[in-house]
């Protein structure tokens, strides 16, 4: 009887455990975002994004940056689109869309140009090609 008191409590406490185990490591890609300073890399330049809990992005470099808009959409696959707006560098509204992937160190951003703007296509700014964002 002892023995299996012992058994059904080892048993409680594994399945416990999974559960809670298991939970710990389920992290929206938005949280795990926000949860830190990234290194942002495009086109051989590295700055720092920081990812609000207000879906603001700031991007900045020596002390100088810029805020966007960002809002991470899943579609009917399951695949996560990370969706960027704000001003260009040339004030005008742009839009960038970028399929994200994920990586060991962070994740890659790859532009999708059928689903951003024109405007974002032809602008100059920090999020033109693709990206891939580094834990810092």
């Amino acid at each position: 009887m002892k023995k299996l008191k012992n058994l059904v409590i080892t048993g409680i406490l594994l399945i416990f455990s999974t559960i809670v185990f298991t939970g710990c490591d389920n992290k929206s890609t938005e949280e795990t975002l926000q949860d830190q300073s990234w290194d942002i890399t495009n086109n051989n330049m590295v700055k720092t994004a920081d990812f609000s809990e207000s879906n603001k992005l700031k991007v900045s470099q020596n002390g100088a940056g810029y805020s966007y808009n960002y809002n991470i959409i899943t579609n009917d696959d399951d695949q996560e689109y990370m969706e960027i707006t704000g001003k260009g560098s040339l004030d005008e509204y742009i839009k960038y869309v970028y399929k994200i992937n994920g990586t060991e160190t962070g994740f890659n951003l790859i532009l999708d140009e059928e689903k951003s703007n024109n405007n974002a296509l032809n602008d100059t700014d920090d999020f033109v090609g693709n990206i891939q964002l580094d834990e810092k």
